[in-house]
């Protein structure tokens, strides 16, 4: 027999369902976190792109692309306002 139709019979599938998507919710909350805070630590790097310019597969022409300080705290504070707003989700769960 099915457990969750053997939950039905009980009559405690609608509590053990609101609980599996509050857990879900939470999980999908916590992921966007991680998800942030990498996006956060990548920004504060100088991203370098790679482009091939040869058909050898080998050579490579590397491009820095400098951030200015007024961008740089944009996003830091993006980031920052993003996970204020996850974290605030997460309490009214």
């Amino acid at each position: 027999m099915d457990v969750e139709h053997r939950m039905r019979l009980d009559g405690t599938y609608d509590v053990w369902e609101k609980d599996k998507i509050k857990a879900n919710k939470k999980s999908y909350i916590d992921d966007m976190e991680r998800m942030v805070v990498e996006w956060k630590k990548l920004t504060e790097e100088t991203p370098q792109f790679h482009n091939q310019i040869a058909p050898d597969g080998y050579t490579i022409d590397s491009e820095d692309w400098k951030q200015t300080e007024e961008n740089r705290e944009f996003l830091n504070n993006l980031a920052d306002n993003t996970l204020e707003y996850l974290k605030n989700m997460k309490e009214k769960l």
